[in-house]
């Protein structure tokens, strides 16, 4: 019997609860269509007799069933509550391509129907591309010297916060050809640092954020860019000056390059700490889910506590992720009385060794920045995490199994970093040193460490010679011994 929508909706709504009745077609016309759709209805729980309705008068490409079938998995709606209405000829290939790429044991409700009108085509507008990335549509970093970029890992100059408002840089022609390409399937030349990340099998930002912010871009930013997430890199102010690290980020390390390089001491002013930039971002106040804060040292910038003041009076802060990338020395006193109000408070402490490892190559007394990182565990705040995320370089990769042994004794999640640098990277690694870290790792249970051998076997080997000119810098200006604390690796890196 052939019938309208009008009358199949009348029919459904006799014996179920419809919570919706879409035309399918209408869903494939753009990336977002069916996520909001779904965000719009979806609840925790429904009742058994509620439905889903989806219709169409058409064959449905498999593709299209496959993006349909994915994104209610990860929506999380079971299929119990889904039914397509269709012709009895696209049976088989709906409940086939269900059992393929549906999650769920349980196959769709499928209801036979012949529609009295053509209902909307399926189309091929659906699919994102592989190289698409979530982060340029609503985030924005300010390095330590106020240069404006779509994030961390992106060239991408929008200008400098000391001369230019962050909405005219979110909205800079550049940032919109760079989503348009983007969208268009290509790799464009400012995000190459992920592309590296990647072709080494391992996992980038952008990637990290693709997983984990897809359904906030499909149904919020996608459609409608807008800043919800700011990286501040307030300045270089540390207390700090790792090895693996530069003027840029450390204001001592500044110093010391001043002194024994002659080089220009870098000098940043505290753009995060004027009025006019607090009084930007209290604007963005009802739009940010997410604040990451580096330097320097997060914990020395004193005045942004401003902002987090603001953002708890204006009951802003319950929505409000705040991150922290912190060397651990600091005791955060003066931010304990805000963090409470916040979603949540996450901290990664940037750990790459214990002991004297610790101690030569960030600086600092390992006893003090354990002490500090197991007082704020022992306050048991509720919306407090803490992470350990240890910076993989020539230096620590043969000791970080420290790390991993330490987060593991007390709890503490890892997120591995791998070091920038001249010298410094996997791809320095002599043949000695590579061949001392995969005898030392080759069954360890951390699939990071696997990872490192996998990257390490597939590298030419280094003569070394940049790192040993690094290390025999640090220790004449530093009055250290590299080859005292780190024997092993100093050896096998010749340098002894």
């Amino acid at each position: 019997m052939i019938i309208s929508t009008l009358e199949l909706e009348h029919q459904l709504k006799s014996t179920h609860n419809v919570k919706v009745i879409h035309d399918l077609g209408k869903l494939s016309t753009g990336p977002t269509e069916l996520f909001k759709l779904l965000d719009s209805v979806y609840q925790t729980s429904y009742e058994t007799n509620d439905r889903l309705v989806f219709y169409t008068s058409h064959f449905i490409p498999e593709s299209f069933l496959q993006f349909f079938y994915e994104t209610i998995n990860f929506i999380d709606i079971s299929n119990w509550f889904i039914m397509i209405c269709g012709p009895k000829e696209i049976e088989h290939d709906v409940l086939s391509c269900c059992k393929k790429f549906s999650l769920d044991s349980v196959p769709i409700w499928f209801h036979p129907v012949e529609l009295d009108k053509q209902t909307h085509k399926i189309e091929n507008n659906f699919n994102l591309p592989d190289t698409i990335c979530s982060i340029p549509w609503h985030n924005l970093q300010i390095t330590q010297n106020g240069t404006i970029t779509p994030c961390c890992m992106n060239n991408l100059d929008l200008g400098n916060v000391n001369r230019i408002k962050l909405d005219q840089a979110f909205h800079d022609e550049k940032l919109q050809k760079l989503r348009a390409s983007l969208l268009a399937g290509e790799k464009p030349k400012e995000c190459d640092n992920c592309w590296k990340v990647e072709e080494k099998n391992l996992t980038s930002i952008r990637l990290h954020n693709v997983k984990h912010l897809k359904r906030e871009f499909l149904t919020k930013y996608l459609d409608q860019p807008r800043v919800a997430t700011l990286d501040l890199k307030f300045n270089n102010t540390c207390n700090f000056k790792c090895r693996i690290c530069n003027g840029g980020n450390s204001s001592l390390f500044a110093l010391e390059d001043q002194k024994f390089r002659g080089s220009k001491l870098v000098v940043q002013d505290a753009w995060g700490e004027s009025q006019d930039f607090i009084d930007q971002v209290l604007t963005y106040l009802p739009d940010i889910k997410n604040i990451d804060m580096f330097g320097g040292e997060p914990f020395l910038i004193k005045r942004f506590k401003s902002v987090l003041e603001m953002a708890v009076e204006k009951d802003y802060a319950k929505d409000i992720r705040l991150h922290y990338n912190s060397n651990g020395s600091i005791w955060p006193n003066h931010l304990l009385p805000v963090w409470p109000s916040f979603k949540l408070v996450d901290i990664h402490f940037s750990i790459d060794a214990v002991g004297s490892h610790f101690e030569l190559q960030r600086g600092g007394q390992w006893s003090e920045v354990e002490d500090n990182i197991l007082r704020l565990k022992d306050l048991q705040l509720p919306n407090l995490s803490i992470s350990i995320m240890p910076t993989i370089s020539v230096m620590s990769v043969y000791y970080i199994d420290q790390v991993y042994d330490w987060a593991c004794k007390h709890g503490f999640p890892i997120f591995v970093n791998h070091v920038q640098g001249e010298g410094m990277e996997l791809q320095d690694l002599t043949k000695e040193a590579k061949k001392i870290i995969i005898d030392k790792f080759q069954d360890h249970p951390w699939n990071e460490i696997q990872n490192v051998i996998k990257i390490i076997q597939n590298l030419p080997d280094s003569d070394g010679k940049k790192f040993q000119s690094k290390m025999q810098y640090f220790d004449q200006v530093r009055s250290e011994s590299f080859s005292a604390s780190h024997s092993e690796i100093a050896k096998a890196m010749r340098y002894m």
